[in-house]
């Protein structure tokens, strides 16, 4: 018979198998009807690997070999790694004193890695991240006057179960603290190198402090001591340096904290104080010729720089750029007035002066003197009441004090003299007084008392005829009895009583004639009656000074 070929193209299966030899995945056919045995194919191994798999060894090639036979590629499960977590909790309820509840969780989480094998769904653990983990100490919020349990620190392991744990609160007793008052000084040396130190001094106080449990007063007791020091300070000694020492100082509890700088200056400048005083000498002249001296000064420093080689000298500045001469006032000495001397202001340049302080003599004191002289007229009713008139006349004259000794002169009286009027008393019927009569009087002049008495006017009942006497002679003439005027002095007063009596009917003042009328009788008619009215009145004169008498004694 006749043979007849046919060309077959060559083939190359892929297979993809497990560690166990169970194909997972067949690819019938990678070349074409082209190909031919020994041919190398393009063939991209991984993008074809099974689903859920995973290639044993990534490490292949890109091209297979027609062979017309199998090519297997060993895969494995692609196994899925995830996270498990574990969270161990404790929950604390704080129980608060007004009855609500606070809640604070406590969390320690653990982890380990979780292998699933996507195929089978068979799920295998790693290790945890840590074998444990602490759930931390709590303490609960702090409440003034109460105090809380406390809820420690415990270790837990991803084995530990939760828990729940209950905090509360108990209210405190008083509390009873320690006040404490630190008062410091820090001294700050700065060194020649411009390097610093620093030394801090400090004292400290205590005192009780109480405080209420519940609402927050406080109450302090008292320090332990008053005060405390600062002890001084002196820098460390460095060559060629000097520090200004810092001095003891004595603080207490009010005392506020203080920074002092201690610094060093270069030794070979010598620095002292240059003392400039500006003197104003007050000479007082006292009145009896002696003298008080009293010395005013003001005082100016500056620092005074003197070389140690050369010995040049200079200056810094004044410490103060003026100052004052207070004002003076000399010592009151009376009845004389002194000068003042003024305020002046002075600088470093004012030269010293002398001032003279004096005292004059005041005016005299001018005051005006008074002189009253008085004429008391009383006047005796002939009922035995008495009326008092009053006449003065004042005199004023210049008086002038002098104003150290106090002696006293005048000056002349404002006039001469004046006058006390003349006064007649009030008339009265069937009655009689005499007249006050005007009196000039001077400053010299004495007060006066002056009596006034009424008299009654009688008539004689039967008309008397004048007879001779024995040896027949003319009867003596009498002479009317004029007014008893009766002056005594007691001390300066001076009082006049006068009486007057008058005999015969009442007759109106204005009907008075003159003392040259003649009455109706004969001539020895006439005689008679001046004997008879003689004796009326001498007779009435006595009985009126008797009378006086006895109203003085």
């Amino acid at each position: 018979g006749e043979f007849k070929y046919t060309i077959t193209a060559a083939r190359q299966k892929i297979e993809y198998v497990d560690g166990s030899g169970n194909v997972i995945k067949t690819i019938e056919n990678i070349g074409t009807a082209l190909s031919n045995y020994g041919d190398k194919v393009d063939f991209n191994v991984k993008q074809n690997v099974p689903k859920d798999y995973k290639l044993v060894d990534s490490n292949v090639s890109t091209q297979i070999t027609i062979e017309n036979g199998v090519t297997k590629f060993l895969v494995e499960p692609n196994i899925v790694t995830t996270t498990d977590t574990k969270t161990v909790t404790r929950t604390i309820i704080v129980e608060n004193p007004d009855g609500s509840e606070n809640k604070v969780v406590q969390t320690v989480t653990f982890t380990r890695p979780k292998y699933t094998d996507p195929v089978n769904g068979e799920v295998t653990y790693g290790e945890w991240d840590k074998s444990s983990g602490n759930w931390n100490k709590y303490s609960a919020p702090e409440i003034p006057g109460y105090t809380s349990n406390e809820v420690p620190e415990e270790s837990v392991t991803p084995a530990t179960a939760d828990k729940t744990v209950t905090v509360k609160y108990s209210k405190n007793p008083a509390i009873e603290t320690t006040d404490t008052k630190t008062v410091t000084r820090t001294i700050i040396v700065e060194n020649p190198d411009g390097s610093e130190n620093k030394v801090v001094q400090t004292v400290t106080f205590t005192r009780p402090k109480y405080t209420d449990p519940v609402n927050g007063e406080v109450t302090y007791g008292e320090w332990d001591k008053s005060s405390g020091n600062w002890n001084k300070y002196s820098a460390p000694e460095i060559p060629g340096y000097t520090s200004n020492e810092v001095p003891e100082e004595s603080v207490t509890p009010a005392t506020a904290d203080k920074t002092v700088t201690v610094k060093y200056s270069k030794n070979p400048a010598i620095e002292t104080t240059d003392t400039k005083t500006v003197t104003r000498t007050i000479i007082v002249e006292n009145p009896d010729g002696s003298e008080n001296k009293v010395v005013q000064t003001v005082t100016f420093t500056r620092p005074k720089y003197t070389d140690p080689v050369n010995g040049e000298v200079t200056y810094g500045e004044w410490d103060k750029s003026s100052g004052n001469w207070n004002k003076y006032s000399a010592p009151e000495i009376p009845g004389y007035t002194s000068n003042e001397v003024p305020e002046e202001s002075v600088t470093p340049a004012t030269a010293d002066k002398t001032v003279t302080v004096k005292y004059s003599k005041n005016p005299a004191i001018e005051t005006t003197d008074t002189k009253t002289v008085t004429r008391t007229i009383i006047v005796e009713n002939p009922d035995g009441s008495e009326n008092k008139v009053v006449q003065t006349v004042t005199f004023t004259r210049p008086k002038y004090t002098d104003p150290v000794n106090g002696e006293v002169t005048y000056g002349e009286w404002d006039k001469s003299s004046g006058n006390w009027n003349k006064y007649s008393a009030p008339e009265i019927p069937g009655y009689t007084s005499n007249e006050v009569p005007e009196e000039s009087v001077t400053p010299a002049t004495e007060d006066q008392i002056v009596r006034i008495a009424y008299s009654k006017l009688q008539e004689p009942e039967n008309p008397i005829t004048p007879t001779k006497n024995a040896n027949n002679k003319k009867s003596e003439k009498v002479s009317p009895v004029k007014s008893q005027v009766s002056t005594n002095k007691t001390s300066k007063i001076k009082t006049v009583n006068t009486v007057q009596r008058t005999i015969g009917k009442q007759v109106p003042r204005s009907q008075i004639k003159k003392n040259n009328q003649t009455l109706p009788q004969t001539g020895a008619h006439k005689d008679m009656l001046a004997i008879i009215s003689g004796a009326l009145a001498v007779g009435i004169g006595l009985f009126g000074l008797s009378a006086n008498r006895k109203k003085k004694n």
